[in-house]
């Protein structure tokens, strides 16, 4: 949860998202968030089963919402994109950790865990996700501070910075994701 500045009766303000990602995304010419995981499409540029359009849209919008967060944006939007990035981080995370129940999607759905490198780097991003009895728990903030309607949010009714629980976990994601694009790219 953000703190939303905006006072009621304020007018609307026009939001435009950051020029990085207006023009990565109309010129073509940088890398956009929109391409992060086209290696593990099938050559016609889509994902060829269910399981990976979803690991797809999950891994784009984790790259895309921190890239948006990057550039200027403010009160109501920047709390929706920060929400939306913990979203998606939790739910990548929850799938590489095995933090699943019936229905859910599993890692094993989509990739053997077993391959290595897969189960060094489940094991780094568990002990840095679900780090119980450190200072730092993400999973925990997630779930806590985000997920679900909790009185935890009381605490932090003025607004959670994320930036300690990012710190924890983003080189651990970024390996796991760029791992598991190289092998889901290598069985075709």
């Amino acid at each position: 949860m953000v703190v939303d500045d905006k006072k009621p009766g304020e007018p609307a303000v026009e939001v435009k998202p950051p020029a990085h990602i207006t023009s990565s995304i109309t010129s073509g010419s940088a890398k956009s968030a929109t391409n992060h995981v086209s290696s593990i499409t099938g050559r016609s540029g889509v994902a060829v089963e269910p399981q990976l359009v979803i690991f797809e849209y999950e891994v784009n919008m984790y790259h895309f919402t921190r890239e948006f967060l990057q550039g200027t944006c403010e009160g109501r939007l920047r709390n929706a994109v920060v929400e939306s990035r913990v979203l998606h981080a939790r739910n990548l995370c929850n799938l590489f950790c095995g933090f699943g129940e019936q229905g859910d999607i599993w890692l094993s759905d989509i990739l053997d865990p077993a391959k290595p490198p897969l189960p060094t780097l489940i094991t780094a991003l568990k002990d840095v996700y679900d780090a119980k009895g450190r200072k730092v728990n993400p999973r925990q903030s997630f779930n806590k501070l985000v997920a679900h309607m909790t009185r935890d949010r009381e605490k932090n009714a003025n607004g959670h910075n994320y930036d300690a629980e990012f710190n924890a976990i983003d080189e651990s994601l970024n390996r796991i994701i760029d791992e598991s694009k190289r092998l889901l790219s290598s069985r075709r």
